[in-house]
């Protein structure tokens, strides 16, 4: 990979440095803030909180994801991006080529009008036409790339990121009618990375920044044309552009208006991929020298594990590692590369209570277990004795992939080697298990929940954490390396996995694991240091 998309002292050492007058601060909202019901609140929440920090003297940058509404793997989730990433499924699966397209558009407008309602928008008849001719335009390209001979990848990035960029037209919308009513105290702007210039490589689905040029415009943008001009810039994550020709140098001169509805042949939409709207977070707060970027969720930072199985026991952990952040699903990895560089620290908190927050950053912790993550129902599936030759392994997880199956974890021991998986489909598993029969390893399916602890291990950690669970069920040992953030075991549970007694189990040997290996540990470090 040419350097330019690499983070290094060499890579930013040639981008003029651009002083601001005051701190800046960059937030970042999920979907769920923006598909919130007006009930919820969270978007007046998030409302209050930028206002606070602007009326403190700040500069605030506000990233918002797509429209999402209900919890992941609840019946009635709602996510734009989910939709438009499965487009092509479902314009396959009505009974009809025109039914298809029709589904689609419903569907994309239905929850933005909706959005648009909820935040009294209907009467800005120019934020309207805007988005309904911003839908026509996707929908148009969906028909297309339907249509088309073979896919197209940057018509793929520019459909899937289109949920991010009608998020933060209505968003803008919103903050400017609260401004007109006095309930908020400057006018916003939408910006995408075209505006800003977050350009990247051509890697369509999961693009590359080039750092250089990207951070020198967007500081010169977002300072320049707005920060500096008391403007609130709400931001689409997950974008980006590749621009071959350099046809931007042309958008810089133009306004955001001109931008959006000029045709630039030779610059194309593209995504950041997973985690892509927390690397677009990350990717200002390097750009501006951010004093620290702001996660935004609904719990009062990092908890020491799932408040709804341990209740109030759970804690906020006050300070944590990049290391075991990303370990723990909190920010994705690709994302703390830019924070890491600039020594910008991020923030994990809920905004209706800013007082609770994790913050997170290159600090160092001494070793002891930290979080305790919810099990998940998992299968495991225990073969005899891999051979140690090359080529053994691969074979045995090539059944695996074949399968189309993702495999956890890989756990080699005397008695044989154990790979994790997530499914509930029981014929599924039993084809696996045939198949490797047929390749003489004796497979054995066992149903089990599948439980994490992060933290930093050391080998009497582990024994320890091994001791405490054998208290409870008789398990295979729980895994550990060097310089792995994770302790992990199985527990078995019956095949249907989903019985009141095995639930409360689990649940059981969770909260013992959280108050006693995590929690009392996390008190007695906060009484040494205070």
């Amino acid at each position: 990979m040419p350097s330019k998309y690499v983070i290094s002292d060499a890579t930013l050492a040639t981008v003029p440095r651009r002083s601001a007058s005051r701190d800046i601060i960059v937030l970042k909202f999920g979907g769920t803030t923006v598909g919130a019901t007006p009930e919820q609140g969270r978007i007046k929440i998030a409302r209050l909180a930028i206002a606070e920090l602007i009326e403190q003297g700040n500069w605030v940058v506000a990233v918002f994801s797509a429209y999402r509404r209900g919890r992941s793997g609840a019946g009635d989730r709602i996510s734009v991006t989910d939709l438009l990433q499965s487009y092509r499924k479902i314009v396959g699966d009505a009974p009809s080529f025109a039914e298809g397209m029709s589904r689609f558009k419903r569907s994309l407008l239905d929850v933005h009008l909706s959005l648009m309602r909820d935040l009294k928008l209907e009467g800005e008849h120019e934020l309207v036409e805007d988005v309904l001719r911003n839908i026509d335009h996707i929908t148009d390209t969906v028909q297309m790339c339907c249509t088309a001979y073979e896919q197209i990848p940057s018509l793929d990035d520019y459909i899937v990121t289109a949920g991010e960029r009608l998020a933060v037209k209505i968003l803008a919308g919103y903050f400017n009618r609260m401004h007109d009513a006095g309930k908020f105290p400057i006018r916003a702007v939408p910006l995408t990375a075209l505006e800003l210039g977050i350009y990247t490589d051509d890697n369509f689905g999961a693009a590359a920044i080039d750092w250089p040029r990207a951070v020198e415009h967007a500081r010169e943008v977002m300072v320049g044309q707005y920060l500096e001009h008391d403007l609130l810039p709400v931001v689409t994550g997950f974008d980006g552009i590749y621009d071959p020709g350099k046809e931007f140098k042309e958008i810089m001169q133009s306004s955001a208006k001109e931008a959006d509805d000029r045709q630039y042949s030779n610059v194309y939409r593209t995504s950041l991929g997973r985690g892509g709207s927390d690397l677009t977070a990350t990717f200002l707060g390097l750009a501006l020298d951010a004093r620290y970027v702001g996660f935004c969720k609904e719990t009062p930072g990092v908890l020491t594990a799932d408040d709804m199985l341990v209740g109030e026991a759970a804690q906020t952990i006050p300070k944590l590692s990049y290391d075991l952040a990303t370990e723990a699903g909190n920010i994705y990895g690709r994302a703390v590369e830019p924070v890491r560089a600039s020594g910008v620290p991020v923030h994990i908190f809920d905004p209706a209570r800013p007082d609770r927050r994790t913050i997170i950053s290159d600090t160092h912790l001494e070793d002891g277990l930290y979080i305790v993550e919810r099990p998940i129902e998992t299968v495991n599936i225990h073969v005899g004795t891999i051979p140690d030759e090359p080529g053994e392994l691969s074979r045995f997880l090539n059944v695996f992939a074949s399968f189309d199956m993702n495999v956890e974890e890989v756990r080699h021991q005397r008695a044989g080697t154990d790979a994790i998986v997530i499914t509930d489909d029981d014929e599924v598993i039993q084809a696996l298990v045939e198949q490797l029969d047929e390749l003489g390893l004796r497979p054995v399916a066992l149903y089990t929940w599948y439980l994490r602890v992060i933290g930093n291990l050391t080998e009497e950690l582990t024994a320890k954490f091994n001791e405490f669970m054998s208290a409870y069920h008789p398990l295979t040992l729980a895994s550990y390396q060097m310089g792995v953030k994770v302790v992990s075991a199985t527990v078995a549970r019956n095949r249907a996995g989903a019985q009141l007694d095995e639930t409360n189990r689990i649940e059981r040997i969770v909260r013992n694991v959280h108050d006693e290996l995590v929690a009392s540990v996390l008190r007695n470090r906060e009484a040494a240091t205070g």
